[in-house]
């Protein structure tokens, strides 16, 4: 029985020559560096949509904490953890989210939530039983905002 030639090897080259293999790796370098771009970013996407739902969240139970007078006594507080304060005890922070409410003067309370790893931050307020605010800086009370910018101030992001 009489072996044939491979139609693979022709003029007696048998595998690959530097420039092809040069080429493949090439064109593997640019294929990954697309996909861990791109997982990069869900990655942080998903952080953000982790921190927008605490803040949604935080904007139901602050709500009724601010309502009931529960916070009048705390000036406010920050941390990573769950609060200390009874007022959110009730709301699970696990992942971690960088937290921070005050009393921003007038009976105003603003609160500020964002993940360490995401891109940018929540903010909402809302007006105390004192308070004769409409908008806090052009904000409407009760509804959540995104920046970026509120992540270095209150978070210290």
């Amino acid at each position: 029985m009489q072996l044939r030639k491979s139609l693979i090897t022709t003029g007696g080259q048998k595998g690959f020559t530097l420039l092809e293999l040069i080429l493949v790796i090439a064109i593997l370098g640019v294929l990954a560096s697309i996909g861990v771009g791109e997982f990069v970013n869900r990655r942080r996407e998903a952080y953000d949509r982790q921190a927008m739902a605490k803040a949604r969240e935080w904007l139901t139970v602050a709500t009724v904490a601010v309502a009931n007078q529960e916070l009048t006594s705390i000036a406010g507080g920050t941390g990573t953890g769950p609060p200390s304060e009874a007022a959110f005890s009730q709301v699970d922070m696990n992942p971690p989210i960088h937290w921070s409410y005050a009393n921003a003067g007038g009976d105003v309370w603003e609160f500020y939530l964002a993940s360490a790893s995401g891109l940018t931050a929540y903010y909402f307020w809302i007006p105390g039983p004192a308070c004769d605010v409409t908008d806090n800086g052009g904000y409407t009370s009760d509804r959540i905002y995104d920046d970026p910018a509120w992540r270095a101030a209150p978070i210290g992001l």
